[in-house]
């Protein structure tokens, strides 16, 4: 299911659904691990898109508790370079989120550019 994000119906993908709700939060439809973060708890001024270069860095990650298949993680996993994130990546392109609340937020986007533009706008930055 894809829904559009904003006025530029920036589309955030997953093979369900991350889209920004408003200006209040970004919600995350993934079946368990669903949730819906407050722009507030994200680290804005740190979120990125993710170039290929830098994907690379997350084949170092391990699951702990979700599905990692070529092509297609979605669950928690303990990152590489310390911390841990809630994952839902295809093979598109990435947007990455640190939280305040102890973890990142790794998503597939269509248009990462877009929907980074909109969270900035959104969180008043």
């Amino acid at each position: 299911m894809y829904r559009g994000v904003g006025d530029d119906k920036a589309r955030w993908r997953t093979i369900t659904a991350c889209r920004l709700i408003g200006d209040r939060a970004v919600k995350v439809n993934i079946f368990p691990y669903g949730r819906s973060i407050p722009i507030t708890s994200i680290d804005v001024a740190h979120a990125q898109v993710l170039s290929p270069d830098e994907r690379s860095g997350l084949k170092g990650a391990r699951r702990t508790n979700g599905i990692g298949l070529p092509g297609y993680a979605v669950g928690w996993f303990r990152l590489a370079g310390g911390g841990k994130a809630l994952v839902a990546v295809t093979r598109g392109r990435l947007l990455f989120l640190p939280t305040y609340e102890g973890y990142s937020l790794i998503v597939s986007v269509v248009r990462p550019d877009v929907a980074m533009r909109q969270l900035t706008t959104a969180a008043g930055n």
